[in-house]
């Protein structure tokens, strides 16, 4: 039979400890109806997972930023803005520091994103591919530690995913004028703020 008292195999994790439980929050994060907005979904699910928008989902002590394979740009990055926006004007305490707050890819789900989904169906977008496989597969060594994409599987930092949006990315005049190898995050209306200095005369 089992043992009982004595010395616990897990008596030395050490969870964080929160006064309350803090039931995870999911938003929709669109502008469809042609302005931005965040609108909480209750009783959510892996359904309200929306391909053409971005989600934030709070569980507290992270928060992610889920991009749908057909959100916008600007849903994705206001979505990331809205993410800081929102731990900083949380009155609990917390702070944008001390939150891990990841943006991740449909897709590519981490357990700790899909563990806060009642019955995750991980075939629903990852062709039956484990978190595992797919890290493997794309970095192609199998260890999850290349430097193609593993980086980007794994989700990036939203303060990390934010600043590809920054102004303060130069881009060569050329690629500017043709729209040549720009990410999608330039704003091609202001092009002139990527240019070096020396270019924009």
């Amino acid at each position: 039979g089992q043992a009982w008292g004595g010395p616990q195999p897990y008596a030395d994790v050490k969870e964080p400890i929160s006064e309350d439980y803090h039931e995870p929050r999911l938003f929709q994060c669109s502008n469809n109806r042609g302005y931005f907005y965040a609108e909480e979904i209750f009783d959510y699910d892996q359904a309200d997972l929306i391909e053409e928008d971005v989600m934030l989902l709070d569980t507290y002590f992270e928060v992610f930023v889920w991009i749908g394979n057909d959100a916008n740009v600007e849903e994705k990055k206001k979505a990331l803005e809205t993410a800081i926006d929102y731990v900083k004007g949380d009155a609990s305490g917390r702070t944008v520091d001390d939150t891990v707050m990841m943006q991740i890819k449909q897709g590519f789900e981490p357990p700790n994103f899909t563990a806060h989904f009642f019955a995750w169906d991980p075939d629903k977008w990852s062709n039956g591919m484990s978190y595992e496989d797919m890290k493997a597969a794309l970095d192609g060594t199998g260890d999850g530690s290349g430097p193609e994409m593993g980086g980007d599987l794994g989700g990036s930092s939203i303060t990390a995913a934010l600043e590809d949006y920054s102004d303060s990315r130069k881009f060569p005049y050329a690629d500017l004028k043709n729209n040549a190898n720009l990410p999608e995050t330039v704003d091609k209306t202001r092009k002139e703020v990527y240019l070096t200095d020396e270019e924009f005369q």
